[in-house]
């Protein structure tokens, strides 16, 4: 794979900015802040989309901010790289929550997009993942080196061991060895167990244990069922024999029939003759073949209805002044109008309402009542002025004698007028319900002196008659709007009527002329001429169709010859009494019919207890799937279980037998990149990293190492895995990784990029001139691109 083109539309700080690589080295100088590490974060970008590993949403990472441009809305770019000879360019727009890729074959113009967005995590199309077939953990710990980066994130182990278990075991470094394990856990889970009631497992033993139990009552009433069964059989047996009897009879009569029909050659002749009689007499009434038969029972009812009708007209009529004389017989001229009669209904509410208010004491005694409350009431005043005098009186000469002693005194007076005043106000609140009787007896008397009568009791009386007046006059009133309605319906109808008998006769007149006839009864002997006109000519067609039937596509003479061969015919079953097989059949199927009645009466019952196990077969079929199912789940718990242990196995295997030929490829690039000061390295399963000097034999930590030597052994494990779990053919990335290597150590790395990596593109980004300088001492050939200018 080579990057030919940069394309930094707007990114970062470049905008309209384009770049071209080439095959081998490419050396990208630029001073700090030029934006070397801007490109080497814009091939990430272009690649993964700056999103954060390990999350199911679209997160994104710290970087797709930094790089988003300050003073512009857009936030794009393209690269564009061959892959075996063929060109691609992907596209890219970087904004939030509306990024856009577009992956294009260049040659062809073929957009490629959807064969990248299947592999990638979310709605972002990830083209790395599809490109190089790696996620962006190993990317990132591998060829593409960032500046002070070559130490390996944690999560990388799990990742690459994963990787080769995946590459050993499944041939396919793309499916997920760890994944498949959650899933597969997963899978166990949702299974269940028979003490998990909710889950599948549960509920089908739940499930099993009913439908066996179901199935043990259907089987008891299986046993009744089975005797109905075994007599309903005896009974198909007889109708069995008796349809073989009726098959044999039928076939009889059908070999009967064929063997009248050679004798049919003979009455061709006849039949010639017959037709020519029905043409000669068809001629005679062809006059009559214009009739329509049809049109002769629609003039027919036409006329039926006519007379219908007109009956039908008359009895309207009738029924009409019926009704007329029964309004007219109805007379409310002489009774009493209806509003006079509800005053009284009115008054006779009034006066229900009075005696509900008054109480049931008459005028006099009200009137007592009153006069007492009266006379007590004027008492109290003469009283209560008489105090008042006598206070008012003691009171000014007390204090004119300035005696206050004895004025203190008489103010208990004062007690004395407060409860006079209160009784005079309780003979006053009593007097005023009692002049409100008072006024309902006088309500009361006036509505009875109103109609001259002399009681209550007789106004009620008069009430109650007013009453069945009013209902009286009502129901005649309601009569009459029926009757008048009756009238309007009647009228209504005799309309109708008269307006379909005048259709109905120019109806009838149409198809009277239409057939050229005057009259019913000039129609009705031209029909009969048509029918026969009619028949004649079915009998001839017949007449045709049997001749032609008989003849068979020949001619009558050459029926003569066949007359000759038929006589040679045996005519056996001629000589049958075909009436006796008819009649033996009929009795045949007579008694087969009374056979399929008693079968079906035993059906009725076998089908009543069918109702009762009709579940069985379905039960048993039920019970077999869910034993199936329970097996099945059964081994497929089995196998989820054997799976999970055996991919851990696997896993741990794996690692046991590629350790070895990682730490010797990791071991010869220490050994190459170091001079031959360290010989050989351990890498553990969490790619925890140990060396062993040429001198003591001795497995030493990286923490007793100096910072240079740390930066080339990790720099050996990054290419070490690259080689192991990536294509040989990615380009190597690498922005500011050797800034802490000396000249010596620079030049041994360069060297060997360059001899170990032949294949691949290297791109290398650099703020010092040492590289160039190194590189043009070895007679390396590169790229020299400088950012500056």
């Amino acid at each position: 794979m080579i990057i030919t083109k940069l394309e930094l539309n707007s990114f970062g700080k470049f905008k309209n900015y384009e770049l071209e690589l080439k095959d081998g080295l490419n050396l990208l100088y630029g001073e700090n802040e030029s934006g070397k590490s801007t490109i080497h974060s814009f091939i990430e970008g272009i690649f993964y989309s700056f999103l954060k590993p390990f999350t199911k949403k679209t997160i994104y990472s710290e970087k797709h901010e930094k790089y988003s441009p300050l003073e512009s809305n857009l936030y794009r770019g393209n690269l564009e790289f061959k892959i075996d000879n063929v060109m691609y360019r992907i596209e890219k727009d970087f904004k939030k929550n509306d990024e856009n890729t577009r992956i294009y074959e260049k040659s062809t113009g073929e957009d490629i997009t959807h064969k990248a967005s299947e592999l990638s995590v979310g709605k972002v199309v990830q083209p790395g993942i599809y490109f190089f077939g790696l996620s962006y953990l190993v990317f990132k710990n591998t060829v593409f080196v960032s500046q002070q980066g070559v130490y390996t994130d944690d999560k990388l182990a799990d990742e690459v061991r994963d990787r080769l278990v995946n590459v050993v075991t499944t041939k396919d470094e793309n499916i997920s060895v760890n994944k498949a394990i959650d899933i597969l856990d997963l899978e166990f889970k949702e299974i269940g167990t028979e003490r998990a009631y909710t889950s599948k497992y549960g509920l089908l033993i739940k499930e099993l244990t009913h439908k066996k139990m179901e199935l043990k009552e259907v089987e008891q009433k299986r046993i009744s069922y089975n005797e109905w069964i075994e007599n309903a059989e005896v009974i198909n047996n007889k109708r069995k024999k008796l349809k073989i009897e009726i098959s044999k009879k039928e076939e009889m009569l059908k070999q009967i029939d064929l063997s009248k029909k050679l004798k049919r050659y003979n009455e061709a002749l006849d039949l010639e003759k017959a037709i020519k009689i029905l043409t000669e007499e068809i001629s005679s009434l062809d006059q009559y073949k214009s009739v329509v038969v049809e049109d002769f029972s629609k003039a027919e009812y036409l006329n039926y209805d006519i007379k219908k009708l007109s009956s039908q007209i008359e009895d309207t009529k009738s029924e009409i002044a019926n009704i007329e004389f029964e309004k007219n017989s109805i007379d409310i001229s002489k009774e009493p109008e209806v509003k006079e009669l509800e005053n009284i209904i009115e008054d006779g509410l009034k006066l229900r309402y009075i005696e509900g208010k008054s109480g049931n004491e008459s005028i006099s005694v009200v009137e007592s009542k009153i006069k007492r409350h009266e006379k007590s009431i004027k008492n109290i005043k003469l009283v209560a002025s008489a105090v008042s005098v006598l206070y008012i009186f003691l009171s000014f000469y007390f204090i004119f004698i300035k005696n206050y002693i004895l004025f203190t005194a008489i103010q208990s007076i004062l007690l004395v007028l407060i409860l006079l005043f209160y009784k005079l106000k309780l003979h006053r609140d009593s007097i005023k319900p009692l002049n409100n009787n008072q006024n309902y007896s006088e309500d009361i008397f006036h509505i009875i002196r109103k109609y001259d009568l002399d009681s209550i009791e007789d106004f009620y009386a008069k009430l109650e008659y007013t009453k069945n007046k009013k209902d009286e006059i009502n129901n005649k009133k309601t009569n009459l709007i029926k009757l008048d309605a009756r009238i309007a319906t009647a009228i209504d109808k005799l309309r109708k009527l008269e307006s379909s008998l005048i259709v109905n006769k120019k109806d009838l007149d149409v198809i009277l002329e239409i057939n050229c006839q005057n009259s019913i009864e000039g129609f009705k002997k031209s029909k009969s001429k048509k029918l026969r006109f009619d028949e004649l000519q079915k009998e001839l067609e017949n007449g045709n169709k049997e001749l032609n039937k008989l003849l068979d596509g020949k001619t009558i003479e050459d029926l003569e010859v066949d007359k000759e061969q038929i006589k040679n015919v045996e005519l056996d079953l001629v000589d049958l009494d075909e009436e006796q097989i008819f009649n033996d059949l009929n009795i045949l199927r007579i008694d087969l019919e009374n056979l399929s009645l008693d079968y079906k009466e035993f059906e009725v019952q076998i089908q009543n207890l069918e109702g009762q196990i009709s579940k069985e077969a379905s039960l048993s079929e039920n019970i077999l799937g869910l034993e199936a199912k329970k097996e099945y789940l059964d081994k497929k718990k089995n196998s989820i279980q054997y799976a999970i242990n055996r991919i851990k196995e696997l896993s741990t295997d794996i690692h046991r037998d590629y350790a070895p030929i990682i730490n010797k490829k990791v071991g010869e690039l220490v050994n190459r990149i170091t001079d031959g000061r360290y010989i050989s390295v351990k890498i553990d399963k969490n790619l925890n990293v140990s060396v062993e000097s040429k001198d003591g034999n001795k497995l030493l930590n990286l923490n007793n190492l100096s910072a240079g030597t740390i930066d080339q052994i990790y720099f050996s494990l990054r290419m070490g895995l690259a080689e192991e779990v990536t294509h040989n053919n990615l380009p190597l990335i690498l922005d500011e990784c050797f800034s802490q290597y000396d000249d010596l150590r620079l030049s041994t790395i360069l060297k060997f990029l360059v001899e170990k990596n032949q294949k691949r593109q290297i791109v290398l980004f650099t703020c010092h001139n040492r590289e160039k300088k190194i590189l043009d001492s070895l007679g390396i050939k590169y790229n020299y691109i400088n950012l500056q200018n």
